[in-house]
């Protein structure tokens, strides 16, 4: 992840493929050319954090993460990006709609676990979901629901 001049940038995981039309920005390193992609913060409230100065997201290269309310994949595809091949996003989403999307940017990113479930119900999905080193979970709950950031932790997070 990289905070650019005009805002921030992930270094894109599937190089030459765009996800929302967001601008790609190729950078020469040696030999070697690296892709970046714009993460737009109007269309992600964690790119939104990230520029106006969170600086802990917790999310790192190698990193599981739990992903409730993915919609068509947006921001899960960036968190892709950051944690890498050696990494896994699990993204949860309720909306068939939304899910097609969302099933479309895993076929292109095999780090994307994409799960069409209910976030409220997690006893539905957590087969789906291993356990071994505990995801970490990026907030994006349907309103009306801040219980589900109490049901998650207990079913999905080693202690």
């Amino acid at each position: 992840m990289a905070q650019g001049v005009t805002g921030v940038l992930t270094r894109n995981l599937v190089p030459g493929e765009s996800v929302y039309g967001e601008k790609r920005i190729s950078v020469e390193e040696g030999d070697t050319s690296i892709e970046y992609r714009a993460w737009n913060p109007f269309r992600s409230k964690l790119a939104a954090a990230i520029l106006g100065g969170i600086d802990r997201i917790h999310i790192r290269p190698g990193a599981k993460v739990l992903y409730l309310g993915a919609a068509s994949g947006t921001t899960v595809s960036h968190v892709s990006d950051i944690v890498g091949q050696e990494g896994v996003v699990y993204a949860v989403e309720f909306s068939h709609r939304s899910g097609r999307d969302l099933l479309n940017v895993a076929k292109k990113r095999t780090n994307v676990v994409p799960v069409i479930e209910d976030a409220r119900h997690p006893h539905k999905y957590r087969m789906l979901i291993g356990q071994s080193h505990g995801p970490k979970i990026a907030r994006n709950y349907p309103k009306n629901h801040p219980r589900i950031a109490q049901k998650s932790p207990k079913n999905h997070l080693k202690k």
